[in-house]
């Protein structure tokens, strides 16, 4: 695997692994329904592979990518950025540092954790350790149908990737609008039959910037369309910055405690997306202020 520049896989744990854990682009093929198509979306939207749908999509995208070297360079390190070639050391090291304590079962359910991360190309929730909600965070809510869903004030939610029957459920709560972070998938299927207006603001997780946050708050600030929820695919990373930016701007909130209640809070922040941590506290709030409010 070493010495090709694109790999034709399905998108199945292992191959997977390693493929990132060797840093290369990948074209997907034939996801079984279920997991694969979990790490085909997150492959998708880390931008470590493309997805070809039938035999003439799989040969028109193959040749494409490779007479286009930058795209491939591109899709590489994406893939170097979301891999775990050293798991194995980190499952071993965490074991052997943990097993002389008293906390056996915890350290087993953290290994296991793990190790399922690595096996699964990064498509499972890293959450540091947990420790007490504040009070103040938002709150989990459980709803059928949508994974991670929290209240953050009476108008505003966020979730994971709802399913129909919880687009059919978030309407029954009185939600509005739905604002979709997600860059590959719209919700116009999930929403089918339901009043939700959707919106959708495209953003790759590893590629934030001040546009998508401006639109954000944009449309959360009309109260006539609210209660809104915000998603992405896990409800925990892009979600997770505009739940921070949303504490920051509009409820006063310090970098700090925003970021406090992204990284702790319970929602599954990936700790590899270093940049949205870089991003929320390198912003400036002055100018995103002037910006969210100008007609």
């Amino acid at each position: 695997m070493t010495a090709v520049d694109l790999v034709i896989t399905k998108p199945g744990g292992l191959s997977v692994s390693e493929c990132l854990a060797k840093g290369k682009p990948m074209l997907l093929v034939s996801p079984i329904p279920g997991q694969e198509e979990r790490n085909a979306d997150y492959l998708l939207e880390s931008g470590a592979a493309v997805k070809a749908v039938d035999p003439a999509t799989l040969e028109f995208k193959f040749g494409r990518l490779l007479a286009d070297a930058r795209r491939l360079r591109d899709m590489s390190e994406a893939a170097h950025r979301i891999g775990r070639p050293h798991a194995a050391r980190e499952v071993l090291a965490l074991l052997s540092s943990q097993l002389m304590g008293n906390a056996v079962t915890r350290t087993v359910i953290t290994a296991v954790a793990t190790l399922t991360l690595a096996l699964s190309g990064g498509n499972v929730l890293a959450q540091a350790p947990e420790a007490a909600r504040a009070a103040h965070w938002a709150e989990p809510i459980s709803l059928e149908g949508v994974p991670n869903l929290h209240r953050i004030t009476p108008t505003l939610y966020r979730s994971e990737q709802p399913s129909a029957l919880g687009m059919q459920n978030l309407e029954k709560l009185g939600v509005r609008t739905v604002i979709n972070l997600r860059w590959f998938n719209s919700d116009a299927k999930e929403a089918k039959g339901t009043s939700l207006r959707t919106e959708r603001v495209k953003i790759l997780t590893w590629d934030i910037d001040d546009e998508h946050v401006v639109a954000v708050m944009r449309m959360v600030r009309d109260p006539a369309n609210g209660p809104y929820l915000i998603h992405c695919q896990h409800g925990a990373d892009r979600t997770g910055l505009m739940s921070a930016m949303y504490r920051i701007l509009e409820q006063g909130w310090t970098v700090e405690a925003a970021l406090a209640e992204l990284q702790d809070g319970g929602y599954g922040y990936h700790s590899m997306w270093t940049n949205i941590l870089k991003y929320v506290r390198a912003a400036d709030i002055e100018k995103l202020k002037t910006a969210i409010s100008a007609p």
